[in-house]
């Protein structure tokens, strides 16, 4: 992908708030909610790009997603490997994910660790509306480079 030039953005801040989303599953007459809380997004010149959003899934689950990159300007025209920190909270389970993208806009390496733990599946299941093997309480990690 070929970035212009000059080519950039500046957001100081962007933030939505109260956000409902309702969808009607026609086969089963089903109604399934999305509720976000707050998005918050920055991008200034020369910091790190933020994203953090917050709401609940079925008006009961909880969750909270932050992420942080590098700057827009390494993002577009890249002169090192770009940062990644990602988290993620949902019913009783945690991910991570940190590491770099090389290149990211033109399909370059890729470095991740992903750690996820959970304490308790129970929620996890009533969401699935499915049964998950009982194993307790469970962590994993990996870490995941590929080049190109």
């Amino acid at each position: 992908m070929q970035i212009p030039v000059g080519f950039g953005f500046d957001v100081d801040t962007v933030v939505l708030r109260k956000l409902s989303v309702e969808y009607f599953q026609q086969g089963s007459g089903t109604h399934h909610f999305f509720d976000l809380e707050e998005l918050k997004g920055e991008a200034a010149e020369g910091k790190p790009i933020k994203l953090t959003l917050r709401g609940s899934v079925e008006k009961s689950f909880p969750y909270l997603l932050t992420f942080t990159g590098g700057s827009g300007a390494e993002l577009l025209n890249p002169t090192k490997p770009w940062p990644v920190e990602v988290s993620f909270e949902f019913l009783g389970t945690a991910m991570q994910v940190n590491g770099s993208l090389t290149q990211p806009l033109q399909g370059g390496a890729v470095d991740l660790m992903v750690g996820l733990g959970t304490e308790d599946h129970s929620q996890i299941e009533r969401l699935l509306q499915t049964t998950l093997p009982k194993v307790g309480p469970m962590a994993l990690s990996a870490r995941s480079p590929t080049g190109t």
